[in-house]
Formats: structure tokens, C-alpha cells, sequence
């Protein structure tokens, strides 16, 4: 088995602690792309997903709540 942990440092998905790596794993999981050089990208857990139409992923969660998962 992969250490997910390590495997974060190496350029695998999801970029995050191995706690909540692994809750993504179990969960599945969307990645929210950042804008910006300095932003880093986000993940939301599948449960976290309110809705989707036209192509557009509506969370239950404001982005406060998102950054505060990690």
C-alpha cells in the first residue's frame, strides 16, 4: 500500500494531509482547480456535492468551510 502521506509529496492526488487523503479515497472526492500562481487548489468530498446543472458543481459548503476540512 502507498503511504498517502508520501505519496502527496510526490505529485499524487489529492495534495492534503494523509487523514483527510484518505477520507477523499473512501468518500470520492472533485477537485476544485485555483486561480492564480500562488493559489492552491481545493478538494471537496463527494458528500459536500449539493447539486450539479449545466456543467456546474454547487457545494453545500461556503469556501470558509472547504479550507477548514484540510
Amino acid at each position: 500500500m502507498i503511504n498517502l502521506g508520501l505519496s502527496a509529496v510526490f505529485g499524487r492526488e489529492p495534495k492534503v494531509p494523509e487523514l483527510m487523503a484518505r477520507r477523499l479515497f473512501h468518500s470520492g472526492y472533485i477537485k476544485i482547480d485555483a486561480r492564480g500562481f500562488w493559489a492552491s487548489d481545493s478538494y471537496a468530498a463527494a458528500d459536500a456535492i449539493n447539486r450539479v446543472e449545466d456543467g456546474k458543481v454547487y457545494l453545500s459548503l461556503t469556501r470558509h468551510e472547504l479550507s477548514a476540512q484540510v
